[in-house]
Order: C-alpha cells, then sequence, then structure tokens
C-alpha cells in the first residue's frame, strides 16, 4: 500500500520531514503510551536509516527502496503485528489518525474526515471504523447544533477502536 501510493523517495522524505518535527521542542507532547513507543520506534529507524545514508545520499532506487521498506515494515509491524502488507498499512494509518483523537492533538471532525478516507484502502478490519466516522462526520456536518455530541462519538469510536486492535500497553 505505501510503496505503491507514493514513491520511496516521497517515503524518505516524508521520513525526515517526522524526524525534524520529533526534534523540534515547540511540537505538542502527549506523554501518552503510544506516542512513547512510537517515539522509540522512530529512533531504532533513525538509526537505521542513518546507517545506510550513502544510499541516501546516492538516490539509489534500490538503496532507497530497502530503506522504504523496511521503515514501512517497521511502523506496520509496530502497530499491526501479523497482519498482511496491505492491511497492516491501513491499520497503520487508522490507528495514528485513532490516536490523534484520543490524545487530544486533532479535533474530531476532522479526524473522523482522514479516518473516513482510508475506506478505499481498507478491508474488512476497519470497515466498521470507517464507516462510522463517515457517518459521524456526516451527521457533525448536517447537524450543528449536535457537534459537541458528534465529537464526543467520534473520540469514543476511536478509542473503542484502539481497545480491539492495539497491541501498544498503556
Amino acid at each position: 500500500y505505501v510503496l505503491t501510493d507514493i514513491s520511496p523517495r516521497r517515503l524518505m522524505l516524508a521520513f525526515d520531514d517526522v524526524v525534524a518535527l520529533h526534534t523540534d521542542d515547540t511540537q505538542y507532547r502527549t506523554h501518552s503510551a503510544f506516542e512513547t513507543a512510537a517515539s522509540e520506534m522512530l529512533w531504532q529507524l533513525r538509526d537505521f536509516v542513518d546507517r545506510d545514508r550513502a544510499a541516501l545520499d546516492n538516490w539509489s532506487l534500490e538503496g532507497i527502496e530497502l530503506i522504504a521498506d523496511r521503515i514501512s515494515h517497521t511502523i506496520n509491524s509496530f502497530v499491526a503485528p501479523g497482519l498482511g502488507r496491505t492491511a497492516a498499512a491501513c491499520q497503520a494509518i487508522t490507528v495514528v489518525h485513532a490516536h490523534s483523537l484520543v490524545d487530544g492533538v486533532q479535533r474530531p471532525y476532522l479526524g473522523a474526515l482522514a479516518i473516513a478516507a482510508t475506506a478505499r484502502h481498507c478491508g474488512d478490519a476497519e470497515h466498521t471504523l470507517t464507516r462510522a466516522m463517515g457517518l459521524l462526520a456526516a451527521r457533525w456536518e448536517a447537524f450543528p447544533a449536535l457537534r459537541g455530541e458528534c465529537e464526543t462519538q467520534i473520540v469514543d469510536c476511536a478509542d473503542n477502536y484502539l481497545r480491539r486492535v492495539m497491541r501498544v500497553a498503556e
């Protein structure tokens, strides 16, 4: 999923952006178990990428694909151990968005839209979540007086999803 939708070079540039943001002291930190585990994974990946920096400097396609594949595999196995590549990539996206909602770093409506937008890539495992988030986002748009209630339901839906699929100890 990741490497077929975006190029390995684009994934590497995005990874460099994530590292830069991670070291930016002005970024909001939740210090949640997920954020802590994700930070540890990021540093492990950064060490791996730094060891093979020559492949990046030469922009060798084979080298970039190797590193991009390692990044993709590491992230997927962190959030979706034991799943196949496509299912794991989809779950990785939905898990990150769900955590951003539960940790309070994403506005509920925008998080619901982001999760609902993954529906075209996701299989049955995430269908329940993507459909629910799409319906909640539509309800948020259609009924302004119920937005507070919708926002609570969006966060609760994300929390229930994480309790069902996430394997990082809270």
